[in-house]
């Protein structure tokens, strides 16, 4: 099963140096389906407006808010020129131990 998280899609073009200038932030709180991810944006919103305006200098702007899996998140930032987080990328698999 695949947990949702309140996600937003943040635009960040005023701020020098960023690249890509578009990117999909996500929350650490998981909700069991889609449905009660979506019931929780509007109580959420104003908390994560103002910590984006903190964190940004009042230069990022969120275009929408959505509810997404990790999965989907990780793609569609990928999508948008995102390197892959480095705990997510595939590690070498350990030798398999003889007799086991």
């Amino acid at each position: 099963m695949s947990l949702f998280f309140i996600t937003i899609f943040l635009n960040v073009t005023a701020m020098a140096g960023v690249s890509p200038n578009f990117g999909w932030l996500q929350g650490y709180e998981s909700f069991e389906n889609k449905g009660g991810c979506e019931e929780m944006i509007e109580a959420y919103a104003p908390h994560i407006k103002e910590q984006v305006f903190l964190k940004t200098a009042g230069r990022g702007v969120i275009e929408s808010f959505e509810c997404m899996t990790r999965e989907d998140w990780i793609e569609k930032n990928i999508e948008l020129g995102h390197a892959v987080p480095e705990q997510l990328k595939m590690r070498e698999m350990p030798k398999k131990i003889k007799g086991t």
